[in-house]
């Protein structure tokens, strides 16, 4: 994955209103050969300021039409809608469309501020051991399954701020928090990237995580072994200053199931508390490996 990542913050080719990334790319939660929706969103989000380097992102919403491959080159096609703010994204990879997007762009004063937007009690996140770490200190391996994709990830480090949450072993109704960065043994090989496209990877890192924690809570585990996004919606705070190689603050809950369907809200905050962003994902449940 580490070869993967400078191909998701720099374009290939722009021509005219097409914008081109080559793989390789990086793989999801249900394989690490099916495209990684994350990288998608931020893609699309990173071909809007390509063809509008003017102007500033303010929202992204993404529709997951089907499922991308790691390896082959993807084209997003942008178009202007006549008179307004917004661009429509057509994503194409093997003359087939995986994904669609709107984006609505602007100037930094039109992003859209939280009324009251508290970061998450949290002490240093060296205080907290990682995903792996936790794994190799608890006896209870029965969720090791679900979490071994995060603790194999190269893209985050990994932080839970209650480990007994994130793996499912303890009931909680509190949204789940947690500390990430990008992985130590890549950034001095990366070169310079931008906070905006890291922070939209990430609000779609773990969101399976959240969607089975309600699930569990529910007494209906064995309704999801994996899951799918189907749409993601990524509302901006700021655009400044956002540091690409520092500790991020998740605070993510899921709190609607309707038959296979789910809703997670994700929000991310810097290391000083500054909100980032807001999302809104829908996915779907499934039963069977996809």
């Amino acid at each position: 994955m580490g070869d993967s990542l400078p191909n998701v913050f720099f374009p290939a080719t722009v021509q005219g209103n097409v914008v081109r990334f080559n793989g390789p790319h990086i793989g999801g939660y249900a394989s690490l050969e099916r495209l990684f929706g994350g990288q998608t969103a931020a893609q699309i989000e990173k071909a809007a300021r390509t063809l509008h380097p003017e102007c500033v992102v303010l929202t992204v919403k993404v529709n997951f039409i089907g499922p991308g491959n790691v390896r082959d080159p993807i084209d997003y096609v942008g178009t202007d809608i006549p008179e307004t703010d917004f661009l429509i994204f057509d994503v194409w990879q093997n003359e087939k469309q995986i994904a669609s997007g709107k984006v609505r762009i602007g100037r930094s004063s039109d992003l859209m501020q939280p009324m009251i937007s508290v970061a998450p009690k949290a002490k240093n996140p060296l205080f907290y051991p990682t995903v792996t770490e936790c794994m190799r200190a608890h006896k209870d391996d029965s969720p090791w399954t679900l979490l071994t994709f995060i603790a194999n990830s190269t893209l985050f480090e990994t932080r839970p701020i209650d480990f007994e949450h994130f793996s499912f072993q303890r009931d909680q109704s509190e949204p789940l928090v947690i500390w990430f960065r990008l992985r130590p043994p890549f950034l001095d090989l990366l070169p310079k990237v931008d906070g905006q496209t890291v922070a939209v990877m990430l609000s779609d890192f773990i969101v399976p995580q959240p969607a089975f924690i309600n699930l569990i809570r529910n007494g209906s585990r064995g309704d999801m072994e994996r899951c799918a996004s189907l749409n993601h919606i990524v509302t901006f705070h700021t655009v400044d200053d956002i540091d690409p190689y520092g500790w991020f603050l998740y605070e993510s809950s899921c709190n609607s199931h309707s038959m296979n369907r789910f809703l997670v809200e994700t929000k991310i905050f810097d290391s000083k508390g500054k909100s980032l962003l807001c999302s809104l994902q829908e996915g779907v449940a499934l039963k069977e490996q996809m």
